[in-house]
């Protein structure tokens, strides 16, 4: 998010046009080029970001939910990437807005509806009845 201004129009296009590139797929209920788009968002804040720790820090993040990501490919993600579209869509609103706080809201509320649907996705039948 502090790189926010660091990000130039051209690449915020850039990502527009990634989205607009997969808009199609998405709406045929294919909806699995959402996983680079993502990638995409990441890259575009690692390369644009000015301070190294905070690189850090979310290049280890990233590294650890790409983990996470690729072991959740054994469940049907469908409905989530098509989710994820949608969320992407508003933070890309808020990078061409330059609106930190929305952008800061947006990705807390990805990375929150990212944890809870791989601990619903990933809990078991048992689990599940209990509760």
């Amino acid at each position: 998010v502090q790189s926010i201004d660091h990000i130039p129009a051209d690449a915020i296009e850039e990502f527009a046009m990634v989205l607009e590139n997969i808009r199609p797929d998405v709406e045929a209920g294919n909806p699995y080029p959402v996983r680079e788009a993502y990638e995409h968002l990441q890259r575009m804040f690692l390369t644009y970001c000015e301070n190294d720790l905070i690189c850090l820090i979310l290049g280890r993040l990233q590294d650890h939910l790409t983990r996470v990501r690729l072991a959740s490919r054994a469940t049907d993600d469908r409905q989530w990437l098509h989710i994820e579209y949608w969320v992407m869509k508003d933070e890309l609103d808020a990078l061409r807005a330059r609106d930190v706080n929305r952008l800061t809201t947006t990705l807390s509320a990805h990375m929150d509806m990212f944890r809870r649907w791989i601990l619903q996705s990933w809990i078991s039948p048992d689990q599940a009845e209990k509760g």
